[in-house]
């Protein structure tokens, strides 16, 4: 399966998303509110794992340079999705400095 593919000196989605799940125990505990940043790859396997889903289900997910995805514990413990891959904000910059996208 390739997201058991090892490159050299690397690791596997599979190794990735095994050390992630340290990180989101630390999530869990979080009661304020927190930013975390990271390459695409990591942040959607991250994603993956807060919504329940799997190494596959991270596959699905890609982020724009600087977007922003905003998720919220809900009262049960879960993860809720709010807002993903958005980049409106740097639209927005554009628009103020008159720079056309």
């Amino acid at each position: 399966m390739e997201h058991e593919i090892r490159p050299d000196g690397g690791e596997s989605l599979r190794d990735v998303w095994h050390r992630l799940a340290k990180f989101q125990k630390s999530l869990d505990k979080i009661r304020d509110s927190a930013v975390v940043v990271s390459h695409g790859g990591t942040l959607g396997l991250l994603l993956a794992r807060l919504l329940r889903g799997s190494v596959q289900t991270a596959r699905g997910f890609r982020f724009e340079n600087a977007s922003v995805t905003e998720v919220i514990r809900r009262p049960d413990g879960t993860w809720q999705l709010l807002r993903y891959a958005d980049t409106s904000h740097l639209h927005e910059v554009h628009d103020d400095l008159g720079i056309k996208a």
